[in-house]
């Protein structure tokens, strides 16, 4: 039966149009061609039914038998695919909740000595807790770092720098200021000063005592920073102790 259900359609597909040829019928070969499909079709799907219609109980469980384990195999790999989804976002919702938990703020102190004056220098530094996303290319997260520091010929300094984009300084026509709040205090504005080296992602305060002063009694600061296409970011810290320092 299966394989009268396979010859017979493949059988009128040729030999109708042949028959159609020979006695003149259909204009072209496209339209006897096509007539042979048309008579074809019923033809597979009588076979089909009577192939149903006619199988044994023991082809009827055997076919059965092997829906079943394909219909089985599909779920399994539906479940495997579905599984590796839920993994693969699992791991995403993982690295951005480490991303986003906030870093654990503390003034870490470095010192080092100039070789060519044998005298030491000394810097705490402060990570903000929150950091941003800035627009290409500059993505990937932004942190803004204070830095106190102190060399003999340069005296107190406090340098403000992110990791990932540039800061506007203060200029004769650009008043890009830097604006400053402790605790509860009311906001301090300081204007700024870019590095010799012309660096865009490290600003210097001026007037850096008033902000070391502050500083050392302060458990929360906020910064705000004018930044190149990013607008004015306000990084939050919150160190475990506020800074010490007595240079």
């Amino acid at each position: 039966m299966v394989i009268l259900a396979v010859l017979l359609p493949i059988a009128a597909c040729v030999l109708i149009p042949i028959w159609m040829k020979k006695k003149g019928k259909g204009k072209n070969t496209f339209i006897r061609i096509l007539v042979g499909v048309a008579c074809a079709l019923p033809l597979m799907i009588l076979f089909s039914a009577l192939s149903d219609v006619t199988m044994t109980d023991e082809e009827k469980e055997a076919k059965r038998v092997s829906d079943s384990i394909r219909m089985v195999e599909q779920q399994r790999k539906d479940f495997i695919k579905d599984s590796t989804k839920a993994e693969e976002k699992r791991k995403a919702d993982s690295i951005e909740a480490e991303r986003n938990k906030p870093l654990k703020s503390e003034w870490i102190d470095r010192s080092w000595t100039d070789e060519m004056t044998d005298e030491e220098n000394v810097s705490m530094t402060l990570t903000s807790d929150n950091y941003f996303e800035f627009d290409f290319p500059y993505n990937g997260g932004t942190r803004l770092k204070i830095d106190v520091r102190y060399r003999k010929q340069d005296g107190n300094q406090v340098l403000l720098s992110v990791n990932r984009g540039q800061l506007m300084e203060t200029t004769s026509y650009q008043k890009n200021e830097v604006v400053v709040r402790f605790d509860d205090d009311a906001p301090m504005r300081f204007t700024t000063n870019e590095p010799a080296d012309h660096s865009s992602n490290l600003l210097f305060l001026n007037n850096p005592r008033k902000f070391i002063n502050r500083a050392k009694t302060a458990n929360k600061i906020l910064i705000q920073v004018p930044t190149y296409d990013n607008g004015q970011p306000t990084f939050s810290f919150e160190p475990a102790e506020p800074l010490k320092w007595s240079h």
